[in-house]
């Protein structure tokens, strides 16, 4: 400490922050005093041989420190010094300057381990420090080459730690002694239960109890966790570290890897309680994107712990086998669970989506409904307006009533076989392949008869669309033409008395059959009527060029199946 050719680390610090403008925020974070000292606890471990003592430093001041560092006997291989905070911004500076005065730390080891995860709930972060990460440089993963402290982080729980070889100044021992240092930022509470390691064994529980120190077996934090399995270390573990100094984080990263492990499994029973059989148009989007969140970033910690213990630890060591076997697997198990979060999500999506069309579905059927409806008092309103400006209040009601009865009766008729004739468009207002379609007939029919035309409607209204088209085309059937065309040979003579057959499902049939002869004759005698006054007539579904037989006006269909020569005349009619 006395050589450290600055006033203080934080001056030095601040000098580097001029040049290097990315450690400006380590400069702002050594210039605010921090918590309270007794927020910050730091720890010495000290390795003699296959011994491990432990001490905590009570200091009040920096030179305190600085003096339990110096204070190392020759006889210590290896010394751990773990400094055990909750919060980044609350830790102690002055604990913070005498390491890196003492030991002669890089910067970058610093911001590694206080500017990468800092919670945001840390109550003692500057409100100028809240959204630096949008003008700030940020701390960046360094590639495995560059790295020169292990990491291993998870969510507000991390470990860094930095190796330091040195030798003594005298000329006795010239072997490098080992010091690392550790940062232990433990606020986390642990979930999983105790592993083995820290459950105790009848004979230490009963030494615990008679001595009340029970502390070291209730251990709530990672960091409590692992001071207490470093002081249970068995002597030839102690002896392997002293020789490969990163051996003294292992039980820190097997810990972590228990707990990770835990919560992997815990938070896929969250996210599978939201997905039983039936329920996944209910899970509930939150927990769905905080599952998300939380896989995602903890298979970014798993990574980056795992690269950092690739470049630290010794694969050839059988405990770090262990561990890196370990967090492969932890992180196969990342990648399993987020391929299984990837298809709720998406099936969570296509159920909201089938929803929402179902939710437009019924809302359109109600529309239509209250369409329909509206049809309903649309006549009512035709006939008042209309008895409104020309009636000028002196009509009679019964007239209104009768009209606006009338109008209702055909318009909901009309209404109803729309309805029914799903292809309306077509069957309405266009040509059939056998005939007119059902509003061509029916005007038609009704320059006829007027009664039998809404007929017509009722049947189309009752009866099926299929079963409308075969009775339009039966009303329009033109019989006489159609025998005077066929070959005699081939048929009958004389013919059948009626052709009008109707399909055999249709209910009523034979009723519909006599209605729809009844029908067919007086379109038939309305077509001889027009002959008589205008002339020749040719019917628009004739497919021959031969004149049509010139009949009475009051020849039946009865009497047009009996004639079998056109020699004689019926009802008045004649033929040439």
């Amino acid at each position: 400490m006395a050589n450290f050719p600055f006033a203080s680390y934080a001056s030095y610090v601040e000098e580097l922050a001029k040049l290097q403008p990315e450690f400006r925020w380590l400069s702002c974070f050594f210039s605010h005093p921090g918590g309270h000292p007794a927020e910050t606890q730091v720890f010495i471990f000290d390795s003699a041989g296959s011994r491990l003592d432990k001490r905590e430093l009570q200091y009040k001041l920096k030179s305190d420190i600085a003096v339990a560092l110096s204070d190392r006997p020759d006889q210590v291989t290896t010394r751990v010094v773990i400094v055990r905070y909750t919060q980044t911004w609350s830790i102690d500076r002055n604990v913070v300057e005498a390491l890196g005065e003492h030991f002669d730390l890089e910067p970058i080891f610093f911001w590694q381990v206080f500017d990468h995860y800092y919670a945001k709930n840390d109550r003692l972060r500057p409100p100028n420090m809240m959204d630096r990460h949008q003008t700030g440089t940020l701390w960046t993963f360094p590639l495995p080459s560059e790295q020169k402290s292990l990491e291993a982080c998870f969510v507000d729980a991390s470990l860094n730690a930095a190796f330091v070889a040195c030798h003594t100044q005298g000329d006795q021992i010239s072997a490098p002694r080992n010091t690392v240092i550790i940062f232990l930022r433990d606020p986390m509470l642990c979930q999983s239960a105790v592993n083995r390691e820290g459950c105790p064994s009848p004979s230490q529980l009963v030494h615990a109890l008679g001595t009340s120190k029970t502390a070291e077996f209730t251990q709530k934090t990672l960091g409590t966790r692992y001071l207490a399995q470093l002081e249970r270390l068995p002597p030839e573990t102690i002896s392997s570290a002293n020789r490969n100094p990163v051996e003294f984080t292992y039980p820190y990263l097997h810990l972590l890897a228990v707990e990770v492990f835990y919560r992997i499994q815990h938070q896929s029973f969250v996210l599978e309680a939201e997905y039983y059989e039936g329920a996944s148009a209910k899970a509930q989007t939150r927990v769905l994107e905080e599952s998300w969140a939380i896989f995602h970033d903890i298979r970014l910690y798993m990574r980056n712990t795992r690269s950092t213990m690739t470049r630290f630890l010794d694969s050839k060591s059988p405990s770090a086998d262990a561990l890196l076997q370990d967090y492969k697997y932890l992180v196969g198990q990342l990648d399993l669970v987020q391929s299984d979060l990837k298809s709720y999500v998406e099936r969570h999506l296509n159920t909201l989506t089938l929803e929402d069309s179902q939710q437009s579905f019924e809302q359109a059927t109600a529309v239509n409904r209250l369409t329909v409806l509206a049809f309903t008092f649309v006549p009512l309103s035709f006939i008042a307006t209309v008895f409104g400006i020309i009636g000028t209040g002196t009509t009679k009601l019964w007239i209104f009533a009768v009209a606006a009865l009338i109008c209702e009766i055909t318009v909901l008729t009309i209404l109803v076989c729309a309805l029914r004739w799903k292809d309306g468009s077509k069957a309405w207002l266009m040509e059939t392949r056998g005939g007119p379609g059902l509003f061509r007939c029916f005007l038609s029919l009704a320059k006829v008869s007027l009664k039998e035309a809404f007929v017509l409607l009722a049947f189309a209204a009752v009866n099926k669309p299929e079963h409308t088209r075969f009775f339009c085309q039966a009303v329009n059937r033109d019989l006489l033409g159609e025998w005077k065309e066929r070959d005699e040979n081939d048929y009958p003579n004389p013919p059948p008395r009626s052709e009008l057959s109707l399909p055999p499902d249709l209910p009523h049939r034979h009723m519909w059959e006599k209605r729809a002869q009844k029908m067919n004759s007086l379109m038939l005698n309305s077509n001889e009527r027009k002959e008589d006054g205008i002339g020749t007539y040719t019917s628009p579904y004739r497919t021959t060029d031969r004149e049509p037989q010139h009949l009475g006006p009051r020849a039946t269909l009865e009497e047009l199946c009996q004639k079998d020569g056109f020699s004689s005349t019926a009802g008045g009619g004649r033929v040439p």
